[in-house]
């Protein structure tokens, strides 16, 4: 008798204990959303260092958050400066739509040119650690490191 509710006793406390554990370990993906929501420093674009693109800043904040689905966001990207909507989901996908740049007379770069471009054209981006991965459709990545972390 005393084994019998000794099993039920365990079973029950084993019951509680996955109704307690099991939700937290089914967090999506889009928990990595708070990591994405910062500031990130160019790295390089096609294993190009920043530095050999442009000496001057090359920045994409991302750190600004809307209630919505769609998110706003800027960046700095030598003399060009950035104005862009962008979506993510928790599958890796990224769309940047609206994207509108202003061009100086200094921004006569063409590596700047395509770093913009592909950036805009990003599809994919993979988050690791303080680093964020951007890849468009042509295979093109654009890699950056969290401003915070630098």
């Amino acid at each position: 008798m005393w084994r019998a509710i000794s099993m039920k006793i365990i079973t029950l406390l084993i019951f509680v204990l996955l109704i307690t554990v099991l939700p937290a370990s089914c967090i999506s993906a889009v928990k990595n959303e708070p990591f994405i929501h910062r500031e990130w420093l160019l790295i390089s674009y096609n294993g190009i260092s920043r530095h050999d693109i442009t000496s001057k800043p090359a920045r994409v904040d991302l750190s600004q958050k809307s209630d919505g689905k769609t998110q706003h966001g800027n960046a700095e990207i030598g003399c060009s400066q950035l104005n862009f909507n962008y979506h993510f989901r928790a599958d890796g996908n990224i769309r940047f739509r609206s994207v509108s740049h202003t061009k100086t007379e200094c921004s006569n770069n063409s590596q700047e040119d395509k770093l913009i471009k592909s950036l805009s054209e990003s599809r994919k981006f993979t988050l690791t650690g303080h680093y964020l991965l951007l890849t468009d459709g042509s295979g093109h990545q654009i890699k950056f490191i969290a401003a915070d972390w630098d």
